[in-house]
């Protein structure tokens, strides 16, 4: 072989992983870009206290919001949730209604009820699926309910409707 047939011969060609770009996939939004911020203080990441005696929702929330750069409180019953609720004053609080101390609508009821926590926004998150317990649930006041099962991403996208000061739907 001389060295102008090497010279000339085309670029070896591996394989090469094409990059996917959020924006290609349809349905995709990549909240890195906008990491949801605390409306109290834009330097910290949004706070979302999760209130779910399931330790398997706890979880996946957990992760899904963690993954998005949100901070977030658990607490496995209604008493633990008011008490994290004054002392971590999440932006926002996920709440579920059936828990074996007190129900959700009880720990709204305390939440609004005193000073310290009386301005967080509520988001009921329930396997009360019924018309009567929404309709109570958004009649006292919450900015939200969604049903279980739910899809994780439409949940923080409400949350930051919510947090942002969007009207309730």
């Amino acid at each position: 072989m001389n060295e102008e047939t090497v010279e000339n011969a085309p670029p070896k060609r591996g394989r090469r992983k094409k990059k996917l770009e959020p924006d290609s996939v349809p349905g995709y939004h990549d909240y890195r870009r906008e990491m949801p911020r605390s409306p109290k203080d834009p330097e910290k990441p949004l706070k979302v206290e999760v209130v779910d005696d399931d330790p398997d929702v706890c979880k996946v929330l957990r992760i899904f919001f963690w993954t998005r750069g949100l901070a977030v409180v658990e607490a496995p019953n209604g008493t633990e949730g008011i008490a994290a609720a004054k002392k971590e004053q999440p932006d926002v609080v996920l709440l579920d209604i059936m828990m074996p101390d007190i129900d959700g609508f009880e720990v709204y009821r305390r939440l609004k009820a005193v000073p310290e926590t009386m301005d967080i926004p509520v988001i009921f998150v329930s396997a009360k699926n019924d018309a009567a317990s929404i309709e109570e649930g958004l009649a006292m006041g919450a900015e939200g309910y969604v049903t279980k099962p739910f899809d994780p991403a439409s949940l923080l996208d409400r949350i930051i409707e919510v947090t942002a000061g969007e009207p309730a739907v």
